[in-house]
């Protein structure tokens, strides 16, 4: 998630001591509360995160329009200041609570010419990334030419679990264009084939780190499941044929041999039953008064 704010940075003020209480600068208050406004539309994220910060301050005069690109600012607030007073002015908003957030870049400029201040935010759910990991060796790289950048973004892509569409698709580029590339560049499959092999590490430990910290591991189980079947899918049902298949080749036999005996048998009519034999008849006739004598 990327968003801007359209405010000015404010660093965290240091909490003043009144009488007979602590209370916090009046300008670390209201920069809180505009930020609360600007993001009050957003659902707080869940899980631990990783967050983004570039601070754009206004941009003096001294500077002037030789250089019109942002410039680095090294004067006071301090990142670790601005860091905190907007990470207090998020929580509830990006996220439920900002001990949630176990990684943060931030960075600070002046304001490039006709830019107002402002402050760039980017969070993103935070993926354990294993530093052990063996690296690609520069002479390998280097062999990729001007396609150096866009192949390690696949790489990078592979090694979070992607598959080879959707790592394509990260570096802009079609399948197509990775297919040919693959047959251009010597030692490229190679090391999609690695990068692939890491992502089912780097999955693994992203599901452990997430069950430690007791957050949702479902959706690193969910791509181990289908980029690893074979490991991580469910079992798949087995029918046993072994102990049966004897069975069913005696059974087939002796269905088999029961109809050649029928067919040999030679086909003779049933002879006619006896006819039956009927005794005189006797007619009997009703007397005068109605009754039949039995």
């Amino acid at each position: 998630m990327r968003f801007r704010l359209d405010v000015a940075p404010v660093g965290k003020g240091r909490p003043r001591l009144g009488k007979n209480h602590v209370y916090t600068p009046n300008k670390t208050k209201v920069f809180e509360e505009t930020v609360k406004t600007l993001t009050a539309h957003l659902s707080p994220l869940e899980g631990a995160l990783q967050l983004e910060f570039t601070f754009v301050f206004a941009r003096p005069k001294s500077l002037g329009v030789k250089d019109p690109s942002r410039q680095p600012r090294t004067a006071r607030p301090d990142v670790d200041n601005l860091v905190k007073s907007i990470c207090d002015a998020l929580n509830g908003r990006l996220y439920l609570d900002d001990s949630q957030v176990v990684e943060v870049t931030a960075r600070k400029f002046y304001a490039a010419v006709g830019e107002e201040p402002h402050i760039e935010v980017s969070c993103e759910p935070f993926m354990y990334q294993d530093d052990t990991s063996p690296t690609r060796a520069p002479e390998t790289a280097a062999r990729w030419g001007d396609k150096t950048a866009k192949i390690e973004v696949i790489l990078a892509a592979l090694e979070q679990g992607c598959n080879l569409t959707e790592a394509s698709a990260h570096a802009k580029i079609s399948r197509v264009t990775l297919s040919r590339w693959r047959k251009k560049f010597e030692g490229l499959d190679e090391e999609i084939e690695m990068a692939s092999d890491r992502s089912e590490a780097y999955l693994l430990n992203g599901l452990k780190a997430s069950a430690e910290a007791k957050q949702d591991w479902r959706a690193h189980a969910w791509l181990l499941e289908r980029r690893f079947p074979e490991r991580w899918g469910p079992p798949k049902a087995r029918v046993d044929v072994t102990q049966t298949t004897s069975e069913a080749h005696r059974r087939s036999d002796e269905i088999i041999i029961s109809m050649l005996e029928q067919i040999s048998k030679p086909f003779t009519r049933e002879a006619a039953p006896p006819p039956l034999e009927y005794d005189a008849l006797t007619v009997v006739r009703p007397s005068d008064d109605g009754e039949v004598p039995f």
